[in-house]
């Protein structure tokens, strides 16, 4: 790998929309909802918070062409 695997914030954010997106649009939670999740972003958020319940990954895009995938559980997550 080229990149470190520290997820960005630019990153974090678009996972979170597009996790709360499929959310929204009915597609299965992997998390045990509680009084708290009241909407499609605070299930998005609580799977994140429990990485091994969150269903997707990176994928980066070089400038030479090469493609980095990295799976959440292998990446280093600052706190946002």
């Amino acid at each position: 790998m080229i990149t470190p695997p520290i997820l960005t914030k630019y990153e974090f954010t678009r996972l979170l929309s597009t996790r709360a997106l499929q959310i929204s649009n009915n597609s299965k939670i992997f998390t045990e909802i509680d009084s708290s999740c009241v909407s499609a972003l605070d299930i998005a958020k609580k799977e994140f918070r429990e990485v091994l319940y969150f269903p997707l990954s990176i994928r980066r895009k070089l400038p030479n062409g090469v493609i980095e995938e990295y799976d959440l559980k292998d990446m280093i997550i600052p706190s946002f």
